[in-house]
């Protein structure tokens, strides 16, 4: 079997017509397990995540890799059930390895669950993990005698295609988040633009039946957080708008500033 294959690179939808795009992922980081009142369902953040990186992907031209599926929050907000943000970075180690086999290089994560803002802090640290299990990873690739189970032919095509593969770095993560006041009218917005709000259950949408809407209920976290403690005072005193069009628009803008992003990743 030749151990050349060449990849049209270059064909379909590109971000300015350049075929680095392929080098570069695009996942969504959101929370599956988390309430949202009775109009949006428990993964409101990561649908509106993945959504905004699948569209990213379909108008660049850079590979959409799925979801991350854990999720973390602050100890004192207690609407859904989390992990640690110990337990973020390891599957994203485990996520950019994996991905690095197709010449992945670069990584987008979209974040839309407030919890998640932490992991920006802690971008250097993942990096310098995954450089080093990718270290390790292409020493055993070259050594002949490993006991890795190494497809030869398949990373020759690989490295043919992707010249960059192997060189840790050019590793690059970035994260764009997103934040809204919890189940209040953006996210209901949002929601109703992209598919997930249910408008026969919004009679029963509001802070008096369901505590995590604007987390007005939620008391722990307005003791010790003076953001979230305004932010449920705005809502105690103006009710929810829903909006599809106000959905488009800042669903577009999530897009739209996402988009910037993969072209600062084509300028290096």
């Amino acid at each position: 079997m030749s151990d050349i294959f060449e990849l049209r690179l270059n064909s379909g939808k590109l971000l300015e017509e350049n075929k680095k795009v392929h080098e570069i992922g695009v996942i969504a980081m959101g929370s599956y397990l988390e309430n949202h009142g009775s109009a949006l369902p428990i993964d409101t953040d990561i649908k509106i995540a993945s959504y905004v990186a699948f569209n990213v992907a379909l108008k660049t031209g850079v590979k959409f890799l799925g979801t991350v599926c854990t999720s973390t929050e602050y100890d004192y907000v207690k609407h859904g059930i989390h992990n640690s943000l110990e337990d973020i970075i390891s599957e994203l180690e485990d996520i950019i390895i994996k991905y690095s086999k197709i010449g992945i290089n670069k990584l987008l994560i979209i974040n839309c669950h407030g919890g998640n803002l932490d992991i920006s802090k802690k971008i250097d640290f993942l990096k310098d993990n995954i450089k080093k299990r990718l270290e390790n990873s292409y020493s055993k690739e070259l050594d002949m005698d490993s006991d890795v189970d190494v497809d030869l032919e398949y990373l020759k095509k690989i490295k043919h295609n992707f010249k960059d593969y192997g060189n840790i770095e050019k590793l690059k993560i970035d994260v764009k988040s997103f934040g809204y006041i919890h189940a209040y009218s953006e996210e209901l917005s949002i929601g109703k633009y992209i598919g997930i709000y249910e408008e026969k259950k919004m009679n029963k949408h509001n802070p008096l039946n369901y505590e995590e809407i604007g987390m007005v209920g939620l008391v722990e976290a307005r003791q010790n957080n003076k953001y979230i403690n305004e932010e449920a005072e705005m809502v105690e005193n103006k009710p929810a708008i829903v909006d599809a069009n106000y959905g488009k628009e800042l669903t577009d803008k999530m897009i739209k500033e996402s988009i910037y992003c993969i072209k600062e990743f084509l300028k290096e």
